[in-house]
């Protein structure tokens, strides 16, 4: 599994920017309380340390629910089918196509 600030890199990058041809709206859990600072809880490292979830909306699809347990198998796949694609992201030399295929993999795996 990746740590919990690189996860939250790659999550920003997908969502602003690698993934937002496809994700129209993320959603959070309504019992959701926003962190102390204005920026959306998905930059925040601490809430991926939590118990967190995401509704993803996906132009008209039916939403994906993003928890731990997705991004834990997405990674394991993403991993093992883009070897270099995931050491990239673990060494911070990837790009927002390397951040959106990651992405695809912790929403549809």
């Amino acid at each position: 599994m990746i740590s919990a600030q690189t996860l939250t890199d790659v999550m920003v990058t997908a969502l602003e920017g690698g993934s937002n041809h496809f994700i129209t709206e993320i959603e959070y859990p309504k019992n959701h309380k926003p962190s102390n600072f204005e920026a959306p809880a998905y930059s925040d490292p601490d809430f991926y340390t939590s118990d967190f979830e995401l509704t993803v909306h996906i132009d008209e699809d039916e939403p994906v629910l993003l928890n731990e347990k997705a991004i834990k198998a997405g990674w394991a796949k993403f991993a093992a089918q883009y070897p270099s694609r995931a050491a990239s992201i673990l060494d911070e030399t990837y790009d927002a196509d390397d951040a959106d295929l990651a992405m695809q993999f912790f929403l549809f795996a």
